[in-house]
């Protein structure tokens, strides 16, 4: 039966994870930013799609998902996809308003919904990288060992 990882070994595997899905990311909200430029007429001196904005708005996330599935799935227990998911959302939506609050006033619709859609497209693509090609996946996943 195979050993599961060691701390040291499940956080190479965590970071190498991250790093990975860290410039398709980046891809992904860079393009969300132009959908909404070219599609929606998101005008463009929108603060937080500013190109600069956009690289914290995407490392950050990808960082903090990666930590709290670190933090979750460190000795993992029944709990642990619950506490991983509750966390992200918890996050997610205190970045959701940090973002959004200030665009209220002064955005419309669309410059609204590409900066939500933004926000919220590094998380997903962390979030299922780790969940579905995570050390935790293989090791539920692997079953006895074939004789």
């Amino acid at each position: 039966m195979q050993n599961p990882p060691g701390p040291r070994q499940f956080a190479f595997v965590v970071v190498a994870i991250a790093m990975g899905v860290l410039p398709f990311a980046a891809l992904l909200v860079f393009a969300i930013r132009e959908l909404g430029r070219q599609v929606l007429d998101v005008p463009l001196d929108v603060p937080s799609l500013k190109s600069l904005a956009l690289i914290p708005a995407t490392v950050m996330p990808v960082t903090g998902t990666a930590l709290g599935y670190f933090l979750s799935y460190r000795k993992p227990s029944l709990r642990s996809l619950r506490t991983f998911l509750v966390g992200s959302a918890i996050f997610t939506t205190i970045a959701l308003a940090i973002t959004v609050l200030p665009l209220l006033s002064s955005s419309n619709a669309s410059a609204i919904g590409i900066t939500i859609a933004i926000d919220l497209a590094p998380v997903l693509v962390a979030s299922a990288a780790l969940l579905f090609v995570g050390p935790a996946q293989r090791d539920r996943t692997s079953g006895p060992p074939a004789e």
